[in-house]
């Protein structure tokens, strides 16, 4: 079961700003971070599920200044500094931006000179009360785990989804709400866009204004809605080869002529042998249904993928990517998590788009009446 969760950093922000009108397109950033008195800071943006350094200064009797920097439009940037053990936040505006921080509680955090940033803590804040709902619920589910009290775990996973579905519709509200909000498009691309509809998606998309539409944000949601488009149900799978533990390649379309299941996966993730656990168990009771299992495994080091293959004894077909995270594959098929399953017919059609191992074992159920 999948939950919802905001992506940020830092898990509470107190702020002051003021919103700056100045229309030319460079902000400067300079500030304080108390505790923290000499070393370099690195200024960097988000790119490719990657941080991208634009700038560094040197942080002297705790206070650090950067030059101007030209930017297109408003998005979160991240100041970086303790050789990568500390980050700061913030969303950018126009014109000079004054940050005042606290390293040793870094939750206490100050940006004057940004409306923008204002407004993205002001929805933190709201948004606070579903966070705070959910961890007080996870403490009853451990309670319950440990209790080992399936009723008790059963109510809590219960509470979680309510909460949960509360959180992304207060999200998606606030999104159309706010049009000609950077922040609102911030969300909908990095909190709406993998748990909506595609259809209310394209929807959300729609909404925003030619201004939001020039944003990174925008074009992100574009691209996540041309990926949901290319691997929804009853579309012919993308195909891809990849070699298996002998080095031979396999494709994904020389499998067709059965039933086939997809298992985007990665070994060195903490729920990989559970996972498997629970493939075998289905892989066994379908063994004569005329049906195959794919696993991909992106890895980084393939010799520690074949011991950890050796330690599982999987009897299915699987063939290894080691780009790891950075494999085309993970964009190709929007993959968000490991694992993910996918589940085609005999002709490679999509018959399961993104799954779950609880959602798999349901269709195998209806198409096999087992």
């Amino acid at each position: 079961m999948k939950y919802l969760y905001l992506i940020i950093f830092l898990g509470s922000i107190f702020y002051s700003c003021k919103k700056n009108e100045n229309t030319t397109k460079h902000f400067s950033v300079s500030g304080k971070i108390s505790e923290y008195k000499e070393g370099t800071v690195v200024l960097n943006k988000y790119r490719d599920k990657q941080l991208i350094p634009l700038d560094s200064a040197q942080i002297k009797n705790n206070k650090f200044s950067f030059k101007p920097i030209d930017f297109d439009n408003p998005e979160l940037y991240y100041l970086i500094f303790d050789e990568g053990n500390a980050v700061i936040e913030f969303f950018t505006d126009t014109g000079q931006i004054i940050i005042q921080a606290e390293y040793k509680l870094q939750s206490k955090l100050i940006v004057e000179g940004s409306g923008n940033h204002a407004e993205f803590v002001s929805f933190l804040k709201n948004n606070m009360v579903f966070e705070n709902k959910q961890l007080e619920i996870y403490k009853q589910k451990e309670i319950a785990e440990k209790n080992n009290d399936t009723l008790l775990i059963k109510i809590a996973e219960n509470d979680l989804k309510s909460v949960s579905d509360e959180q992304l519709n207060y999200i998606r509200q606030y999104v159309i709400q706010n049009k000609n909000s950077f922040v609102a498009a911030y969300l909908a691309s990095k909190n709406l866009a993998d748990y909506l509809s595609l259809d209310d998606l394209i929807f959300i998309t729609d909404n925003f204004n030619d201004t939001i539409k020039s944003s990174v944000y925008y074009s992100e949601l574009i691209e996540k809605i041309e990926t949901r488009k290319r691997v929804q149900i009853g579309k012919q799978a993308p195909d891809f080869n990849l070699p298996d533990t002998s080095g031979k390649l396999i494709s994904l379309s020389s499998l067709q002529g059965k039933y086939l299941i997809i298992d985007f996966s990665a070994s060195w993730h903490p729920e990989f042998h559970k996972r498997n656990s629970e493939l075998k168990l289905l892989y066994k009771k379908y063994l004569h249904k005329e049906i195959e299992i794919f696993q991909v495994s992106f890895e980084r080091n393939l010799y520690n993928e074949q011991e950890k293959i050796e330690t599982e004894k999987t009897n299915w077909i699987l063939v290894s990517d080691i780009n790891g995270l950075n494999s085309e594959l993970i964009r190709l098929y929007g993959i968000r998590t490991f694992p993910t399953y996918y589940f085609l017919d005999k002709n490679g059609i999509i018959i399961g788009s993104d799954i779950q191992i609880n959602e798999l074992a349901e269709l195998l159920e209806e198409i096999f009446k087992i």
